[in-house]
């Protein structure tokens, strides 16, 4: 169910599996156990023990050794992921980086999206949902777990995915571009070789599914599960229907970001504003990253996500447990531990160059 490869050099998180009930789905459709985490820092994500205690490979650390935390989690607006994958062939990507559903040494019953958010189901290579699931007219959406929708509420979201769908191949190419020039910016000046790169797009598309549970979960949250006018408030605001991942190398982190942010500028593409950029660089215990969301010039809010190549593996390690804390039915001691797990691989992420001169968008 999970890779395994041996440790690099690099701070090692050691994650001891809690004392849990054995959980009764098959291994490869059960939900990682986290951890707790004894982490020894040299400078960065090494080799994570997966549930059963085989090792999974973690994102090389940097040649400076620190490491600082950062981030208050994975975005439910993100990310996502829930995006990408670190460079070369890292357990569960391929050679472009791109995730495979279950892979990366968590046996993830989905495929991971943004912080946040997600497993979201899976996606096919264009970026589509790969598939409607079943909504029943009387009864609705029920996704187990606690997640339900009526038909009435289903719809709604059917509606706002299809538009999105419409849009997304638009912002994809403008994205691609600027990424693209992004590095050959950047060549020469901050580093010697390509690095820029947007990460995970198969699932830049989140699908109906991922989205009827991202949605069920925050009515639950609110206390107000029937409410067809809720979601369509909530749906008002879901920037990570439409998501992207840049990852950008550490050495050039911070010219990377401004530049990509010009560029957006240049394109027409707007900053929603809202308190919607969220720089976690540099904090303690929570996720590691830039989240931000824009608006095409369609009128298509949409998520970027910064990173590392360190803090997207962290993210992505830690995203079946971000999704487990999120769930109604997990205990509060659950919870505390999965939190707990989280904190440790994210205060391994070493801390990028050039935080300091980035400069926020503005409207």
């Amino acid at each position: 169910c999970f890779s395994s490869a041996s440790s690099t050099t690099g701070s090692i998180i050691s994650v001891i599996p809690p004392a849990s009930p054995p959980d009764p789905r098959p291994a490869c459709q059960a939900r990682p156990r986290p951890p707790f985490i004894r982490q020894t820092r040299a400078g960065g994500l090494g080799a994570t023990a997966g549930p059963g205690g085989a090792a999974t490979h973690g994102a090389q650390a940097s040649a400076s050794g620190s490491s600082t935390g950062g981030g208050s989690g994975h975005s439910a607006e993100a990310s996502r992921v829930d995006t990408g994958s670190t460079s070369g062939t890292t357990p569960g990507t391929t050679d472009s980086g791109a995730i495979t559903p279950g892979g990366g040494g968590l046996d993830s019953p989905r495929a991971p999206e943004g912080p946040h958010d997600a497993p979201r189901g899976h996606a096919d290579v264009g970026g589509h949902n790969d598939g409607h699931p079943h909504v029943d007219p009387v009864s609705g959406w029920d996704g187990g777990e606690g997640l339900r929708l009526t038909a009435e509420q289903a719809r709604a979201v059917d509606v706002y995915m299809q538009r999105a769908a419409s849009i997304e191949p638009r912002i994809t190419v403008e994205l691609q571009q600027i990424a693209e020039r992004t590095d050959a910016r950047l060549i020469g000046t901050h580093v010697d070789q390509a690095g820029v790169r947007l990460s995970g797009l198969e699932y830049r598309l989140k699908t109906t599914e991922s989205l009827y549970r991202k949605i069920a979960t925050e009515l639950g949250e609110i206390g107000d599960p029937r409410s067809v006018a809720t979601v369509d408030a909530k749906l008002n605001v879901t920037g990570d229907a439409v998501r992207y991942t840049y990852v950008i190398p550490d050495e050039a982190f911070g010219a990377g970001v401004n530049s990509i942010l010009e560029q957006l500028g240049e394109a027409g593409i707007r900053w929603t504003g809202q308190g919607q950029w969220k720089l976690t660089f540099g904090k303690p215990d929570v996720y590691q990253g830039i989240n931000s969301q824009w608006h095409s010039p369609d009128g298509q809010r949409f998520e970027i996500q910064f990173h590392t190549e360190s803090s997207l593996h962290a993210k992505e390690m830690t995203h079946p447990w971000y999704e487990e804390a999120r769930l109604p039915e997990t205990s509060e001691a659950r919870r505390r531990e999965l939190n707990e797990a989280q904190a440790g691989a994210f205060n391994a992420v070493p801390l990028p160059k050039g935080i300091e001169i980035i400069l926020p968008p503005r409207q």
